[in-house]
């Protein structure tokens, strides 16, 4: 955690002008809701966009879950595991 903080910091102060800060979805829901839904607006937008691209590791049915937990649990994945709600394919 302690290093996650530094790199922040250290990134912030980079010279081409941009900055980070922490931002949780649940506090900031509740105290700024409408700045929320404008981030997740402007998130739809990129994604539709194609100039965000998530990294999905994995894509598992959902009778997979406990196999998508171990990945996660084992870190042996870069990305997302996504669990979708169709029977996988024989």
């Amino acid at each position: 955690m302690l290093r996650q903080l530094a790199l922040l910091r250290a990134w912030s102060w980079s010279p081409n002008g941009r900055h980070a800060t922490f931002y949780r979805l649940s506090s900031t829901a509740k105290r700024r809701p409408a700045w929320v839904l404008e981030d997740l607006a402007a998130l739809v937008r990129l994604l539709e966009a194609g100039e965000l691209k998530p990294l999905i590791a994995a894509m598992l049915p959902l009778e997979r879950a406990a196999e998508a937990h171990e990945l996660l649990a084992g870190a042996r994945v870069v990305g997302k595991v996504l669990l979708t709600p169709e029977e996988e394919s024989s």
